[in-house]
Order: C-alpha cells, then structure tokens, then sequence
C-alpha cells in the first residue's frame, strides 16, 4: 500500500495546477537553444503575449512532464522597421515607419536538469545535401533580384538613349533662351477671344 501511494506521490505534481482542458490549443511556444554559458537547469522559451507564468509551469507538466521550479518573463520590443505595403495592388507605399510586435519570453527554472542535443555531424538522413542545393538556387535568384533592383534605381535619365524629341526641346528651350524666337504654340484661339485694345478707343491721357 504505501509503495502505492509513493508511486501516486511522485506522479502527481507538488503545486496546484489549473482546471481548465484544453484539448485543440492555438498557441506556439519555441524551445530556444541555451546560450554558451547557460546553466542547464535554466530554460528558454517563447511564448505569446497572453501566456503568463502558470501557464508555462502547467503546460511543461502536462505536455512533458517536467516540473518547474520558478519562472521568469521578459517582453523585449522590436526596433522600428520599414513597412512596404502594397496600396493598389502593384505599387507598393514606401517610407512607412512601423514597430513590429513584440515578443514574450520566459526563463523556467527546471527540477532536473536538461542538456540541450548537440548538433548532429551526419546530416544526410535529413536530405541536407537537397536543401543546401535548393539554398543556393535560391540565394542566387536573390541576389539577382537585389542587383537588377539596385541596377534600375541607379539608372538615370541621364545614362538613358537621347530620344529625338528630347533634342528637339533642347534646341528650342535654346533658342528661347538667347531670344532667336518668340514662343508659340501653334494654335488658334477661338472666337471668343478678342483683344479689347483693338476694339475700344481709349480716351487720350492727360
């Protein structure tokens, strides 16, 4: 009987947990991956802006099994950032200056301590050799991309073939300026238009 209860005992957590199930969760907690100096009874983690420490604690103790001894929470905010926003569909609105979200994170401090897993030296289970090739495809279409981007900002009206009619405005806007004709735009007014010092016999000035 009492080896019973010992087994019930050490099942059973030594804080009082919450009451509400949960069965389809919509959150996303992330196992962030200790620090070189990290001690290994200290983890990481992310978690939403709504997560408080108790549900940290019970989360750990349902899901996994692993009790925490105290917990501690940060919200670091993110640096101000260029927005691009698509405003009609194609172009899209520069020099929107925005804060990104900011995000939640918490220190458990665990009963046992867990050693992270080191990195894996044989990668080739995982198809490491598929996605260093479709990175490098990818990387280069990209940089493609940012050149051609750079390419046509830099390309001015300057650096573009003189067109004929850009010659032709020179040489008048030429003309005009040392006065070798009067501007005209080729075009009659209509009827209405009568000039009054025509028509009206102004009275001699005095």
């Amino acid at each position: 009987m009492s080896t019973a209860l010992s087994k019930v005992a050490t099942t059973l957590p030594r804080f009082a947990v919450g009451k509400q199930q949960i069965f389809l969760p919509n959150h996303v907690i992330t196992f962030i991956s200790p620090k070189p100096l990290q001690p290994p009874n200290l983890a990481a983690f992310i978690v939403p802006l709504k997560f408080n420490k108790l549900d940290l604690r019970d989360y750990l103790w349902h899901a996994y099994g692993v009790e925490v001894r105290s917990v501690r929470s940060f919200i670091s905010g993110k640096p101000l950032s260029k927005h691009y926003e698509s405003g009609d569909g194609q172009d899209p609105i520069r020099h929107q200056t925005r804060r990104p979200k900011s995000e939640k994170k918490m220190l458990a401090e665990l009963k046992v301590p867990f050693v992270f897993p080191s990195v894996p030296e044989d990668l080739s289970p995982w198809d490491n050799d598929i996605f260093k090739a479709v990175t490098e495809v990818s990387e280069g279409n990209s940089e493609d991309i940012k050149n051609l981007r750079v390419n046509r900002r830099r390309a001015n009206v300057a650096d573009r073939p003189v067109s004929n009619s850009r010659i032709s405005l020179a040489k008048q806007a030429e003309a005009l300026r040392l006065r070798k004709e009067a501007w005209s735009n080729d075009s009659e007014l209509d009827d209405k238009w009568v000039e009054v010092e025509k028509d009206i016999q102004l009275p001699p000035s005095k």
